[in-house]
């Protein structure tokens, strides 16, 4: 059983797009766990798991990525998130940063920008983190 540095949680309710996910980031090395909704999502928390990094839809039913978001923050303030959406808007975009996302991209995203991505969100260190979920971070938002 391979041993992994870091876990990567990714959430989204079209199971063939988080297969896409998994596979575009599966060279990074991370143990990866896929969940098609916010709520088995959340029990991955719930359960005493380590998660290094979210990737997570906006548009999902039951609990949409911004809901999912809220309820992550409630656990975690420093874990950075990811929220890909079909359907950029500003609203989305203010709402996403006001809990704390790393990062606000649209979907679909590119193997090579989401790998990208993921390698920033991972090796930025915890204070960076805690800026970002405060909202302090001057970094740039893509939407």
């Amino acid at each position: 059983m391979a041993r992994y540095e870091k876990t990567i949680l990714l959430v989204d309710d079209d199971e063939k797009y988080l297969a896409y996910l998994a596979e575009s980031i599966r060279s990074c090395g991370c143990r990866i766990l896929t969940k098609t909704n916010g709520h088995a999502a959340l029990a991955v928390f719930d359960e005493g798991t380590t998660v290094d990094l979210v990737v997570t839809d906006h548009f999902m039913p039951g609990m949409n990525g911004l809901e999912f978001m809220e309820a992550v923050r409630k656990r975690t303030q420093t874990l950075p998130i990811l929220l890909l959406t079909a359907y950029a808007d500003v609203e989305t975009y203010f709402s996403a940063l006001k809990f704390g996302a790393y990062e606000v991209t649209c979907k679909p995203i590119s193997e090579k920008t989401l790998r990208a991505i993921v390698q920033a969100a991972l090796s930025c260190p915890k204070a960076c983190r805690n800026e970002v979920a405060s909202g302090k971070s001057d970094s740039t938002v893509a939407t």
